[in-house]
């Protein structure tokens, strides 16, 4: 596999070298970039030995809620406070709906996207965003080598 062209900001491998914790969300009504890169990081980050729990209280559209791996992820228990959270494909945190007030039980936000900002839009945390990035899935991939090897990837 040929390097990834896109580095995970130091701030944010230092952030993610000093968490155990770590909560994932992506927007509301989510879409395939979306859920998949919250199930991909989340099954690399337990294989790596990182707590992890996700969003997401509405539903899932078919065929997304059959993502393998996705039933593996507990679902956050509305009281567990985190040393991260990771929000995926989605800049402001009113783009979590009824799941934004999560956030302020994480010690820290990353928000990982590939959208450009809008104009006036608050982000939800310290912005990792490639509007060049064809997809939100790839920046996470490259997160997952970043901190544990293309090994750490499997065939979820």
């Amino acid at each position: 596999m040929t390097e990834l062209p896109y580095e995970l900001p130091a701030p944010a491998q230092s952030w993610l070298r000093e968490s155990r914790t770590v909560l994932l969300a992506t927007h509301e009504n989510p879409d395939a970039d979306g859920l998949g890169s919250l199930t991909g990081c989340g099954l690399a980050l337990s294989r790596l030995g990182y707590e992890v729990s996700r969003l997401g209280n509405g539903p899932i559209p078919r065929p997304l809620d059959e993502l393998p791996g996705l039933d593996s992820l507990p679902r956050d228990d509305g009281a567990t406070a985190y040393d991260l959270a990771l929000v995926f494909d989605c800049r402001s945190a009113a783009r979590l709906g009824s799941d934004a007030p999560a956030l302020e039980r994480c010690n820290r936000v990353l928000v990982i996207d590939h959208h450009p900002p809008v104009e006036g839009e608050d982000s939800a945390g310290l912005d990792w965003v490639v509007p060049t990035a064809p997809a939100t899935t790839l920046l996470t991939l490259s997160l997952i080598t970043t901190l544990g090897g293309i090994e750490t990837v499997n065939a979820d």
